[in-house]
């Protein structure tokens, strides 16, 4: 029965069919599929194979350098060498291990920043700065590794030994809730926290760029893509400052590792801040990026408060410093009289029920003006503030800069006090006190507080014929990526609301105080110049006294004004009228008003 199929042939052919059919719609369901994947869906799973192979890096912008009025460098970035491990390629015991055996470091704290880093999503940084050798054997063992890595990063150098720390403050990592939103900043960035840094962060810090790096199956980073160009960072801006270095050097030397002050030296002229010195102080290398719990609960218990800017955050009683400003509010009162011996000292002074004693026992006789400042007579002062009263003396001291802010760019500046009967209601009840306050308040003690920094602009003012400026530090700006230059502070100043003869008492008295054989500071003197200025010793509630010396040169046309104040350093004249002597004798040499083999002559100790 030929032309028919036999039973078994029509069953074979039909099981062919179906496995054509079946063929067929397997490479249609994979065509589909591979339609699907890499036509409809390709741009995702390449970026899917990207974010596996490709990790973007912050390229961190470098801040701006800070630069002394000379030039010299103050702080600038520096290479440093981060070691870095991706958590979800190292997180294991073994690795962990074996890069603490490298590193030499804590095993622990590497699972702490381990942990940390896992919590927020991020690369873990287990050192900021690693030395030569860390890397090197990081760099050996790469291979042995997994998900470690070496960054190139930038790192904030200061000038060592602290002492331009409270100047230029110093910088540390941001917090959480500095990142995002209004604020500027990506994780592991850098803020200025103190100083010029804090002061001038908006210009100091720049703007951060991006890089694409390959990496390969376990999280090696293998170097920068190709075909993807970076970003690049665009640094911040240089800063460049008031602040001399050698000058602050200086002080700082002078005033001693061994004891607690204050220098600060300005223009008179402009209000420029040539030195700005606090003891004790702190190295601001130590603070970048962050330091320990322990260090800094040292730093923040310490009694002699390290991180206090001195010159501008501490008040204390100005001591016979004080006197200047109460005589010029007596000159223009009219209470004094130039030239009429006004007052005879005994050593001691009777109000009410208490006796009020001079510095100088056996008294100073008949006392004018000049004599009251040139040997700085209490017993003159005792009685002038009787006669000006609370009202006038608070009115004058407010008018003639303290009890006020000087303005200076700095943060956390205090403002001092003078009390006025108000206060003394407040903190004492209205028949708590009585006018014998001013007895004291005359000589710059009981509650009368001023800053350093007050006191050096109100002599510098004397010096300058009654005009006062506001202290400043930064001046001028220069941006690298267009190589403009900005100036961005120009003098302030304003005419202090003194006559031009009650200047020219008070500068006639200040030269005394140096140059009369009976004058209270004639260790600051210098030869082939005149120096006019005024000691004080305050007492404190503490301990010893405080010794305070002010002072301006040349007496005719001053170009510095500079207080020195030394914490329990006892009298002003001995202790404290050397180191302004010295830091005088160096910046008139800078100027040219000194021949430069001229060296600093020592006088015999005042009384």
């Amino acid at each position: 029965m030929r032309g028919f199929a036999s039973p078994g042939e029509s069953d074979r052919e039909k099981r062919q069919a179906g496995a054509r059919a079946l063929l067929v719609l397997l490479f249609l369901l994979l065509s589909g599929q591979l339609f699907y994947l890499q036509i409809l869906k390709g741009d995702h799973y390449l970026e899917l194979a990207d974010e596996n192979r490709v990790r973007p890096s912050l390229i961190r912008a470098a801040r701006g350098v800070i630069y002394d009025r000379n030039g010299k460098v103050i702080a600038r970035d520096r290479a440093a060498s981060k070691i870095v491990l991706n958590p979800a390629y190292g997180a294991d015991s073994t690795n962990v291990r074996f890069l603490s055996s490298l590193l030499r470091a804590d095993e622990a704290t590497i699972w702490e920043k381990i942990d940390w880093a896992k919590s927020k999503g991020l690369m873990a940084i287990i050192d900021h700065d690693a030395s030569f050798a860390q890397v090197s054997r990081v760099e050996e063992q790469r291979d042995k590794l997994r998900g470690v890595t070496r960054r190139l990063s930038l790192r904030r150098r200061y000038l060592p030994g602290g002492a331009v720390a409270h100047v230029v403050g110093y910088v540390a990592e941001v917090l959480e809730a500095e990142i995002g939103g209004e604020y500027p900043y990506e994780r592991g960035d850098l803020i200025g926290r103190a100083g010029l840094e804090r002061r001038y962060e908006s210009l100091l810090r720049g703007k951060n760029g991006l890089e694409f790096i390959q990496v390969d199956a376990v999280g090696r980073e293998l170097g920068p893509l190709p075909e993807r160009s970076a970003i690049p960072a665009i640094p911040g801006r240089d800063l460049k400052v008031t602040i001399d270095l050698d000058l602050q050097e200086l002080a700082w030397d002078l005033l001693g590792s061994d004891r607690a002050g204050a220098v600060v030296a300005l223009d008179p002229r402009r209000g420029d801040v040539l030195a700005l010195v606090s003891r004790p102080t702190f190295d601001p290398n130590l603070l970048v990026g962050g330091v320990g719990h322990e260090f800094w609960e040292a730093l923040n218990s310490d009694s002699l408060f390290p991180l206090l800017n001195r010159p501008i955050q501490c008040t204390f009683p100005p001591g016979s410093v004080f006197k200047l400003a109460v005589a010029a509010a007596g000159l223009e009162e009219g209470i004094i009289v130039p030239g009429r011996k006004a007052v005879t000292c005994t050593g001691a002074f009777r109000f009410g029920d208490r006796v009020h004693k001079c510095w100088k026992r056996r008294g100073h006789g008949s006392v004018d003006l000049y004599k009251s400042i040139v040997e700085s007579c209490d017993v003159f002062y005792y009685q002038l503030g009787l006669s000006l009263g609370l009202e006038r003396m608070g009115s004058w001291a407010h008018r003639l800069g303290f009890a006020a802010k000087t303005g200076i760019d700095l943060f956390h500046e205090k403002a001092g006090l003078f009390p006025s009967a108000s206060w003394y209601n407040r903190n004492y009840g209205r028949y708590g006190w009585s006018r014998g306050v001013n007895v004291n308040l005359a000589i710059g003690q009981g509650e009368v507080l001023v800053t350093p920094l007050q006191i050096a602009r109100f002599i510098g003012a004397i010096g300058n014929n009654g005009i006062m400026f506001i202290p400043h530090i930064g001046v001028e700006s220069f941006d690298r990526s267009t190589e403009r230059r900005m100036v961005f502070w120009e003098p302030q100043g304003k005419k202090l609301p003194l006559s031009e003869k009650t200047i020219r008492l008070l500068q006639h008295a200040l030269l005394g105080v140096v140059e009369d054989e009976h004058g209270t500071g004639k260790r600051a003197r210098i030869p082939g110049v005149h120096v006019a200025g005024k000691t004080g010793t305050a007492q404190n509630p503490h301990g010893d006294d405080h010794a305070w010396f002010v002072a301006y040169a040349p007496a005719e046309d001053p170009v510095i004004s500079v207080c020195v104040l030394v914490e329990r350093g006892g009298h002003g004249g001995s202790t404290a009228a050397p180191i302004a002597r010295e830091i005088l004798h160096l910046w008139l040499k800078k100027e040219g008003l000194l021949p430069e083999s001229d060296a600093v002559r020592e006088t015999s100790r005042d009384a």
